[in-house]
């Protein structure tokens, strides 16, 4: 590579004349070997996708080659099932500077796993040359739920002499919770059918169950063997209802010695007790009439009792000023009364939500959600937590919230060239014989450098530096680095090159250094020659 050092700019091999300001390279030109450096930077151009079950949806990911050769990215996707998720293509070859686009597809089957809602993932771009160096671009996948339920009645036909009993199984194949309704009637309503739970909710992939109580509506009903049919009718939430027919057989107890002698027998041994207690307690019958005993009060409702999920939240890795995709805590009440949910986060800074819960109260048997998401502003870890009071009952415990927030660097030298002079247009002074000058080398990213050593390539043994640079350069933080050149040779324009080795690759800042006079041959017109002073 050929460096111009007039304007600083990196010519390749074999130019001739520099591509940015036109200087003859063979009189202003340097050349400098550069050290191999991989850097790279992963974009989602849609970071939000919607998918349906059973269905196929794609994103688009831009990789971009930030380093300073050739290099292979490997592609994969952290977060989705690879059975269902994949990368096109796998690996991406790119030049230096250039970016490359790959196909994420995500294909779900159209089943109870996986389950329906928003979830998280991660496309991450592994350089081949070096696999210490990736990137990570965040997105979120949504699978839009849809139901399959499908419910059987045991057995179908049943019989009994006072009360039958029937169950409905309700089969969710879907990939989301569904509630269900369940009644029962005959179209004479000599029936009394009750179902119990008379609702449930059914997750998807699972099968629920509500037991019917079925007896006569009238007491004094024939039961002489007749079959009475009735309709069960199960109504999810999502779709029409489910019609499913069954009937039970009344039948009679057979009448036999005891049950007819058994209602007199009973009705003297009273008339016995009765006389007894009147002539144990004697006028005037303090005891008579009995007073009712008071019934007993009803037992209060059981307290709230909230629950969360999941128990703790991991984002990973997200670059510094990006933000996670959110995820889902869902927040249910498993107890006997309301109660209001208030979430508060513990860095407010780096994390954020939102409480889809609101200020009503959260009714027994209710769920409701918050979303949180992770959005660091700047590097390192930030551990935190969610925290969640409620009105009434026992508050659950916190999640724990983790993240890593990654920087990216960026290392700019100024002057981008040096240029260093011994002038003077006084011929009877005579020239000093050195000079110096100073470079300032900032991290303009938002993410640490290395940087491992500051280097001078002098063939002329004219300059020397003296860097002033730690080992790892926060973001806006600044080094220095004091260069000398020194010559007793005047006329004579001499070069070197500083390679500044960092954690991105290398930065080359191109070096000049002459010693001579200033010599006016026009002072209308102005114009200044450097050149020896005369002998």
């Amino acid at each position: 590579m050929i460096v111009c050092t007039k304007c600083g700019t990196e010519n390749s091999e074999g130019t001739q004349f520099c591509r940015k300001c036109g200087g003859y390279l063979d009189w202003s030109g340097v050349k400098v070997a550069v050290q191999a450096g991989s850097a790279v930077t992963a974009r989602l151009k849609t970071p939000d996708v919607t998918v349906e079950a059973g269905g196929q949806a794609t994103c688009e990911v831009e990789v971009n080659n930030d380093g300073r050769l050739v290099d292979e990215y490997r592609l994969q996707v952290s977060g989705a099932d690879p059975s269902w998720c994949s990368v096109e293509p796998p690996s991406i070859r790119l030049m230096p500077r250039t970016s490359g686009l790959a196909r994420v597809l995500f294909r779900p089957p159209r089943a109870s796993s996986p389950a329906a809602g928003t979830g998280p993932f991660v496309v991450i771009a592994s350089s081949s040359a070096d696999p210490a160096v990736r990137a990570q671009a965040a997105g979120s996948l949504t699978i839009r739920p849809f139901a399959d339920v499908s419910a059987t009645v045991t057995p179908q036909t049943s019989q009994s002499f006072g009360v039958a009993d029937h169950t409905v199984s309700i089969e969710n194949r879907g990939n989301a919770a569904v509630r269900v309704s369940v009644s029962a009637q005959d179209p004479d309503n000599r029936l009394t059918i009750e179902p119990s739970p008379p609702e449930m909710t059914v997750d998807g992939g699972t099968v629920a169950g509500s037991h019917l109580s079925v007896r006569t509506t009238n007491p004094k009903e024939s039961r002489t063997g007749q079959r009475v049919a009735f309709q069960v009718s199960v109504r999810p939430a999502v779709g029409g209802p489910i019609r499913l027919d069954a009937a039970t057989v009344l039948l009679q107890r057979p009448v036999g010695l005891w049950s007819r002698i058994r209602i007199p027998l009973a009705a003297a041994l009273l008339l016995v007790v009765v006389g007894g207690v009147v002539a144990y307690a004697g006028p005037p019958y303090p005891h008579w009439p009995l007073v009712p005993p008071k019934a007993s009060p009803p037992a209060p409702p059981l307290p709230a009792k909230v629950t969360i999920n999941p128990p703790s939240i991991s984002f990973g890795t997200v670059q510094v000023g990006a933000g996670s995709a959110a995820v889902t805590v869902t927040v249910a009440n498993a107890g006997g009364t309301n109660t209001t949910i208030t979430p508060t986060l513990s860095d407010t800074k780096n994390y954020s939500m939102q409480n889809l819960c609101g200020t009503t109260p959260l009714a027994p048997n209710q769920q409701c959600q918050v979303q949180v998401a992770f959005s660091p502003q700047a590097e390192g870890s930030f551990p935190g937590s969610l925290a969640f009071a409620v009105s009434s009952g026992v508050a659950p415990k916190s999640i724990n919230l983790g993240g890593q927030g990654q920087g990216h660097a960026v290392l700019v030298c100024a002057p981008p060239s040096m240029s260093l002079s011994i002038l003077s247009n006084n011929f009877t002074v005579a020239l000093s014989t050195t000079t110096s000058q100073t470079l300032t080398c900032t991290n303009k990213g938002d993410g640490a450098l290395t940087i491992s050593s500051v280097v001078l390539q002098d063939t002329s043994g004219k300059f020397s530096v003296q860097p002033n640079c730690p080992s790892s350069l926060a973001p806006a933080a600044q080094c220095t680095v004091a260069v000398q050149f020194t010559t007793g040779t005047v006329g004579q324009t001499f070069n070197a090159s500083i390679l500044v080795n960092d954690s991105l690759g290398q930065l080359v800042v191109p070096v000049t250094g002459y010693r001579g006079y200033l010599y006016k041959i026009c002072e209308v017109c102005r114009v200044i020659v450097v050149s020896p002073r005369p002998t």
